[in-house]
């Protein structure tokens, strides 16, 4: 099995602006920031369905372009996804599921960053970071219904506190009102905060370090994505 990850370097992090955008590529933040969710969330039929017919690429370089990212890395998928969705469960608990000192990545913002601190292997309980990310969630409308049992701050959570963060501020922006705009920018300026306090803390290393410690090709593409979706023109 592969050793946890302890250390990482990575390029300098990401930060966002998002004000100033136009519906566009609000639009296209939103939907990449839902393609990684369903990319690090446990893999479903409809993940590995969409991968294996096409839809998932089309829906990707759909959004990558209106960001200014072109040359999305190949996807080696096969053409079973009854096939394809063992190999993703089977590589994803290897990865993120390990239980304790065996874990290879902790899909946990808390858990992973203090793993990459050197500070040894984390309980996920409850700390400062799960705390500050169960309270913007809940201020923006979008706490899940599973936080009474499980931490809020993975990589899939994250991702979509954001997409819908984004998603709010786009209706604003397209509403026949004079005041949506106003709300338009409140709801930037919370996904805005939420992803340069939090996304960017961690979201680029854990891709990096899955493009490093992943044996299936399948999940070094998609972190590999990731990676060029969150430093992508529109973003940084």
């Amino acid at each position: 099995m592969a050793e946890p990850v302890s250390s990482l370097t990575t390029p300098e992090e990401p930060s966002a602006s998002f004000f100033g955008l136009g519906p566009e590529p609000l639009a296209a933040l939103a939907d990449g920031f839902e393609l990684l969710s369903l990319s690090f969330s446990f893999p479903s039929q409809s993940l590995a369905r969409a991968l294996v017919d096409g839809s998932f690429r089309e829906d990707l370089e759909a959004c990558l372009k209106e960001l200014g990212v072109s040359d999305a890395p190949d996807l080696e998928i096969g053409d079973d996804p009854a096939e394809l969705l063992n190999a993703m469960r089977r590589e994803y608990s290897r990865l993120y599921h390990s239980p304790g000192k065996l874990a290879v990545i902790y899909p946990y913002e808390s858990a992973f960053l203090f793993v990459r601190r050197g500070k040894g292997s984390p309980t996920l309980l409850a700390n400062r970071i799960t705390g500050e990310v169960e309270a913007a969630m809940a201020r923006a409308g979008c706490l899940p219904k599973t936080a009474c049992r499980e931490a809020v701050d993975s990589v899939w959570q994250e991702c979509d506190a954001m997409r819908h963060m984004l998603t709010q501020a786009l209706a604003c922006l397209l509403a026949p009102v004079e005041e949506g705009t106003v709300r338009a920018d409140w709801w930037l300026a919370r996904a805005e905060a939420f992803f340069n306090e939090h996304i960017a803390s961690w979201v680029p290393a854990f891709m990096d370090a899955t493009m490093e410690q992943a044996r299936l090709p399948v999940y070094r593409s998609l972190a590999e994505i990731g990676n060029r979706f969150l430093r992508s023109s529109s973003v940084v």
